[in-house]
C-alpha cells in the first residue's frame, strides 16, 4: 500500500515536470458568460421610428468585462459594445422579438 502511494506521488511529480518542460500553459477553467437581462424598451412603434433598448446583468466567471449586442429580430444586429443600450428602427411593419446577447470582451469568441 505504501509503495503504491510513493509510486503515485512520483508519477504526479513527473507529470508536472513534463508539462512545465513542454511549455504547456497551466490549466484555467473555461469562461462562462451569464445571460443578459431581457431588453427593456418600447413594445410598439412606427416604421422608421427610432426605439431605444437597454439590457445588462451579464457577468463573466473569470471577471472579465462583458460586451453586449442586440438581435433586432429583422435579420440585423447591433455592433458588439460595452454599452448596455442601443437603438434601432424597422423598415417594415410587423412584430419583432428584440433579444440581447453577451460575450467576454477578452475571449470574444465566447457567447
Amino acid at each position: 500500500m505504501k509503495r503504491c502511494s510513493v509510486l503515485a506521488a512520483i508519477l504526479c511529480i513527473l507529470a508536472l515536470l513534463l508539462v512545465s518542460c513542454t511549455g504547456a500553459p497551466p490549466y484555467s477553467p473555461p469562461e462562462v458568460i451569464s445571460a443578459p437581462s431581457t431588453p427593456n424598451g418600447p413594445s410598439t412603434g412606427s416604421i422608421t421610428q427610432v426605439s431605444a433598448y437597454i439590457t445588462g446583468g451579464a457577468t463573466s466567471s473569470l471577471r472579465h468585462s462583458v460586451q453586449y449586442r442586440f438581435n433586432w429580430g429583422d435579420g440585423s444586429y447591433s455592433d458588439w459594445s460595452s454599452s448596455t443600450s442601443a437603438s434601432h428602427s424597422w423598415s417594415s411593419p410587423g412584430k419583432y422579438m428584440v433579444e440581447a446577447q453577451a460575450r467576454s470582451s477578452v475571449n470574444s469568441g465566447i457567447l
